[in-house]
């Protein structure tokens, strides 16, 4: 599915953030910078565990629609949709913003 592999993709570059951010922190020593570090070091975190949940989830029902195709599955579909869009905009902008910080 598309969505599981974007997903796994968008893993991957928080992983390239994180190693990114790294290789800055020893070069950002103000205090404002420490706290940005950690503010990026734990939001890197959160998305990961989120990205982490929200590809279990679909692939539950994913596998739910599989084994049962006679039952409905549209309501859940559109909610795990509401929170891939609303995952992937949060990514997006903790990505802009980091980008900023990072220049």
């Amino acid at each position: 599915m598309e969505w599981d592999l974007n997903l796994k993709a968008m893993k991957e570059r928080i992983n390239e953030w994180r190693n990114e951010l790294y290789a800055l922190s020893p070069f950002r020593q103000q205090q404002e910078e420490k706290m940005d570090i950690e503010h990026f070091h734990n939001q890197f975190h959160i998305q990961m565990i989120n990205l982490h949940d929200l590809i279990h989830e679909i692939e539950q029902h994913m596998s739910q629609a599989d084994e049962h195709p006679e039952n409905r599955y549209k309501e859940p579909h559109q909610a795990l949709k509401g929170k891939y869009e609303a995952l992937v905009k949060i990514i997006e902008e903790l990505e802009a913003t980091f980008k900023e910080f990072a220049r």
